[in-house]
């Protein structure tokens, strides 16, 4: 399932949130707290997160899709290029072929 979240924020602040649709044992835990930061500051923090040089690629993302709870934020960057499309598009052709229609 693909979902979209979206935050406008026309000023500094953190907002609470949390998943609101059921995923499994660990639905309960899954909060989190959105930060919006002045320009500089968000230029700052991604400098930051790319530096430690933490990539996602497909072993990690493996890792990462295995059921858990109450794990620790991870930064990742860089990503793969076309890894959340590659991902994707196993399940949706996966879905399809047991449906007997064809992805378009």
């Amino acid at each position: 399932m693909e979902t979209q979240l979206h935050l406008l924020a026309d000023q500094p602040g953190t907002w609470y949130g949390e998943n609101t649709q059921y995923s499994g044992r660990g639905f309960p835990f899954q909060h989190f707290v959105a930060v919006a930061l002045p320009e500089s500051d968000f230029a700052a923090w991604v400098k930051t997160v790319q530096d430690r040089h933490h990539p996602l690629d497909t072993n990690r993302y493996a890792r990462l899709a295995r059921p858990s709870v109450r794990n620790a934020v991870v930064e990742y960057s860089p990503v793969k290029p076309q890894l959340f499309e590659d991902v994707m598009g196993k399940y949706v052709h996966a879905g399809a072929a047991t449906a007997g229609t064809t992805p378009r």
